[in-house]
């Protein structure tokens, strides 16, 4: 079996191919994975073996092309790798490339060019809620990256916050009605293989907003640029009997209801980090 890697340039498009069966290119997807995700293994060897699998073919012709951003379309169990921590022995993908994951979803919000000025929207949860921990840190992590005054220094764009109680179904629609091109999303979303009803995001009020709720109430995310989800296992389910597929669930699902790019998370994700 062959792993072919298709790179397109404004130049050229070449077909590279790696020798390797499905089966040993999902246990080392896997592999690479759990290593990244504990801290007690180093995961250089697993990233340099996927690395080598996967971008090692284009390597050369990324150098030719003089390439510094990477959009990457991903297939199975590849969307289960974080591309930005392989390793080409030297340095990590990341350091070498800006990297983006492109989606059929997402095609619409590739062409008009990006706002220059920024303002954003953030809404967290903070408390224990729902059966889920406190997480202490989202106050400050909001207080980090929204200026809500201009005596505020602290923050990165002016916006504003709304945390706990103040993160209601209401209070979301009204962030998106208000069309902020940056809305920051710091929360507790639950995912679950195969079903809308079951896979929802958590609100600062305790309600629980299914993917399929958000579907029905007609949220949509028109004029969002960002849309970052600093929550645990936004885009993965344990089980990792989805085939990849899953990974695309609320990401995708963002983007199909207007926002242009989306961030989410392939793991649990440490409160202060």
């Amino acid at each position: 079996e062959i792993l072919h890697v298709i790179l397109t340039t404004t130049e050229i498009q070449v077909a590279r191919s790696h020798p390797i069966p499905e089966q040993e290119l999902n246990r080392l997807v896997f592999r690479f994975r759990d290593s990244v995700m504990n801290p007690q293994v180093d995961p250089g060897g697993a990233a340099r073996e996927l690395y080598d699998v996967v971008i090692g073919p284009v390597s050369g012709d990324l150098e030719q092309a003089g390439a510094h951003t990477l959009m990457v379309s991903l297939d199975g169990a590849l969307r289960y790798a974080p591309l930005a921590a392989l390793h080409d022995g030297e340095a990590y993908l990341v350091e070498r490339y800006r990297l983006a994951l492109f989606t059929e979803a997402g095609r619409s919000g590739l062409s008009p060019s990006a706002e220059v000025d920024w303002t954003i929207s953030a809404l967290g949860v903070s408390r224990e809620l729902g059966g889920f921990p406190a997480r202490p840190n989202v106050a400050s992590e909001l207080a980090t990256i929204v200026s809500e005054s201009d005596a505020d220094p602290e923050g990165v764009w002016p916006g504003q916050v709304r945390l706990d109680e103040a993160f209601s179904l209401q209070a979301l629609q009204d962030v998106l009605e208000d069309r902020a091109p940056v809305v920051h999303i710091a929360s507790h979303f639950h995912f679950a293989a195969g079903t809308v009803s079951s896979s929802y995001l958590l609100l600062g009020d305790g309600d629980r907003l299914t993917l399929s709720a958000l579907k029905e109430k007609g949220i949509r995310f028109r004029g969002v640029q960002l849309l970052t989800l600093s929550a645990c296992e936004t885009g993965v389910v344990e089980e990792r009997h989805g085939g990849g597929k899953e990974v695309e669930g609320l990401a995708v699902l963002a983007q199909r209801r207007g926002a242009r790019g989306v961030l989410a998370t392939l793991w649990p994700v440490a409160d202060a980090s």
